[in-house]
């Protein structure tokens, strides 16, 4: 039975339905949950290495065969991009630089270094850190 092997989202709905009206613990809950997830990307797992892999051999051939860039009818385009450098900054540090630029009297200095900053945001998260089990 494939809908055994693990909990699809009509499952996992019911589960947090069954905890929100109390019928079910948080550490049940939770446990079920973290099962289902570890299934699914049991699942998930071997169907990435077979994307990847294909994505490889297609580089190979857009690269070779097409000269970077190509037309796939009804699929779309695939193009090999530029590498790209990235650069960053140490943010402390810099901040660093202002609060002692500041202090030695380059206020007019400071606030320039100041006025290229740029920030974001971004909501939270759930974060998981697996086991890393040798048995697997």
């Amino acid at each position: 039975m494939e809908g055994d092997r693990f909990n699809t989202m009509e499952n996992s709905k019911s589960i947090v339905e069954q905890w929100q009206d109390g019928e079910m613990s948080s550490e049940v809950a939770l446990e079920m949950l973290c099962h289902s997830l570890d299934a699914v990307q049991n699942e998930l797992a071997p169907l990435q290495g077979l994307e990847k892999q294909t994505r490889d051999q297609l580089s190979q051939i857009v690269e070779r065969g097409f000269e970077g860039k190509a037309q796939v009818q009804g699929f779309g385009s695939l193009k090999i991009t530029e590498p790209v450098q990235l650069i960053s900054y140490d943010r402390k540090e810099l901040d660093e630089l202002v609060i002692e630029l500041v202090g030695q009297g380059q206020s007019e200095l400071a606030q320039r270094i100041q006025s290229f900053r740029r920030e974001s945001s971004r909501i939270g998260s759930l974060r998981i850190d697996r086991i890393r089990n040798n048995g697997k």
